[in-house]
């Protein structure tokens, strides 16, 4: 049964800066803070394929696994490519991922992904999020990746790509409200009065 939890960690790093080394790129290119972000400031991402016939994505650092459910949420608009996937890799792989429509506001989840959702926040911005397992591999790192497309091969025009803002992973059975972070994770209190939480 799903437990909300007290408090949720954003164990992502750098979740408004893919620039930084964290974020490993593939046959992709990063402009940063190039558009306003759902937050109402210029913070946001750009992320465009390049040129060449391959796949198309941006992978987070290795994570250590310490339990079995975690939930994964960033926020997207379209910028030439309607279609994204979130999916982990390593660890988090066989049908933990979720390829999201931008354009009809629909998804599909793999064999392992629940709990899927596609929430329009204004702007043409949508949070996209689904929870998955990892299968028991506890101890074991995982990454975090987000691809161009359905991640697959294709030749790139080397101007598509999507806006990219907020990206979170969390060990919980649920997304939980975004915990922006600037180099280490960042912990929420999810049971005060305002909206955004209470730094830890």
């Amino acid at each position: 049964a799903s437990v909300r939890k007290a408090t949720t960690t954003n164990l992502i790093t750098y979740s408004e800066d893919l620039s930084q080394s964290v974020w490993a790129k593939n046959n992709v290119s990063i402009t940063s803070n190039s558009t306003i972000s759902p937050d109402g400031t210029q913070n946001a991402d750009t992320l465009t394929e390049d040129t060449s016939n391959s796949t198309h994505f941006i992978q987070i650092q290795s994570i250590t696994i310490t339990a079995n459910i975690y939930s994964f949420s960033a926020y997207f608009k379209a910028n030439g490519k309607n279609i994204v996937r979130i999916m982990g890799s390593n660890y988090f792989n066989s049908g933990t991922d979720g390829i999201f429509n931008l354009q009809t506001e629909t998804f599909v989840l793999g064999i392992r992904a629940t709990n899927g959702k596609i929430e329009n926040v204004g702007n043409d911005w949508y949070r996209c999020s689904f929870t998955a397992s990892e299968n028991g591999f506890a101890g074991n790192n995982a990454h975090y990746r987000i691809y161009l497309g359905d991640g697959g091969t294709y030749t790139g025009d080397g101007v598509s790509g999507v806006f990219v803002y907020g990206s979170q992973l969390e060990q919980q059975t649920q997304v939980e409200t975004y915990a922006p972070t600037f180099g280490l994770p960042v912990t929420i209190d999810l049971f005060t009065e305002n909206n955004y939480g209470t730094m830890i």
